[in-house]
């Protein structure tokens, strides 16, 4: 009959599992039992099914690893006492937080595009991220910004010169 012909000829149903392209399953077959048991109706193995969900269980310790690292860094910059050891905490934690995460994208996306914007945007916040916390760290040193009280060692007390834009270069030093 014609539905019977209409329903043959039209596209197979949109995937429903976690991975929309991460498994070779029959497109007749319940996609979720089969990408997570790796069984078609026939009975047989899909090794790339299984595999879909082992990458799904890496993928997901990997985000849990960045949002502890992006945790941290954000409860360093709320329970450290001065702009520079915030800045750290921001610069080093968030980075590798947000660089797991990113990591966590390509891994589950699967496909080499995103895989390469999810590299370069992680690249980006590598050389970024530590050179802004830097710059910033240095201006407010610049304008007279006082490290906390509890500070051990300024390695720039007296180092400026008397304009105060230049480090002064000292022989012995």
């Amino acid at each position: 009959s014609f539905a019977d012909v209409v329903i043959a000829s039209s596209p197979p149903p949109a995937r429903r599992g976690p991975r929309a392209g991460g498994c070779a399953c029959a497109a007749s077959a319940p996609l979720d039992y089969a990408c997570t048991t790796g069984v078609i109706d026939s009975g047989q193995n899909r090794p790339g099914c299984i595999m879909s969900g082992l990458i799904d269980i890496i993928t997901g310790l990997i985000i849990i690893g960045g949002a502890v690292f992006t945790l941290v860094a954000a409860l360093g910059i709320l329970r450290f006492p001065d702009l520079y050891s915030r800045t750290h905490a921001a610069s080093k934690a968030g980075t590798l937080g947000s660089g797991l995460l990113l990591l966590a994208l390509a891994l589950y996306a699967g496909e080499l595009g995103v895989a390469t914007r999810a590299f370069a945007a992680f690249l980006f916040l590598l050389l970024t991220a530590p050179i802004a916390a830097h710059l910033l760290a240095r201006a407010a040193y610049y304008v007279g910004h006082k490290p906390w009280h509890g500070t051990k060692v300024d390695d720039l007390a007296g180092k400026y010169s008397d304009d105060g834009r230049t480090v002064r270069c000292d022989s012995n030093d």
